[in-house]
């Protein structure tokens, strides 16, 4: 089982994973996206492998990274709501989606860390902000800062700083 997946391929989902190759190996890292022809690249570029379905992709990981746009959470939601295992971790990097929303999308038992990790990530050089819910234990959002390090520096902050 890989340990950390990715939905979406996008620009910080990939410079997300391209951090995270410094510290995992690729066998680790599991990815999926909506563009064949892209994880086609990616995996031939980074050897990570891929799969065609988020829910695939879930089934598979115990760390999940939501990093999609915004708006097409929805259809992350309406395919992983009620699919999320009871010792998943899912981090979202998704702009304006409180835990409450994670929540309510994947399933009010799922374990959440909301980030929000800033453009210069894309060079290792980002700052990330995040907060856990409830459900997720010290160790593991040790781990989600761990993650988040490898592409910058984290803060651990009440999500009501998290709002603009």
């Amino acid at each position: 089982m890989a340990k950390i997946g990715f939905i979406g391929m996008g620009n910080m989902g990939t410079a997300i994973m391209r951090g995270l190759l410094k510290t995992y190996q690729p066998e680790e890292l599991l990815f999926t996206s909506a563009h064949e022809a892209k994880m086609q690249k990616i995996t031939e570029e980074t050897g990570v492998a891929h799969v065609s379905t988020a829910n695939e992709c879930a089934e598979q990981v115990k760390y999940l990274v939501l990093a999609v746009k915004p708006q097409v959470l929805p259809i992350v939601f309406k395919e992983l709501n009620g699919k999320i295992r009871k010792d998943q971790v899912v981090i979202s990097i998704a702009a304006g989606y409180a835990i409450a929303d994670l929540q309510a999308g994947l399933g009010e038992s799922a374990r959440i860390v909301r980030s929000m990790p800033n453009t210069p990530a894309m060079v290792g050089e980002g700052m990330t902000a995040l907060c856990v819910n409830e459900q997720v234990t010290e160790q593991e959002t040790l781990l989600a800062v761990t993650l988040c390090n490898t592409f910058g520096k984290t803060e651990v902050i009440p999500e009501h700083l998290m709002d603009a």
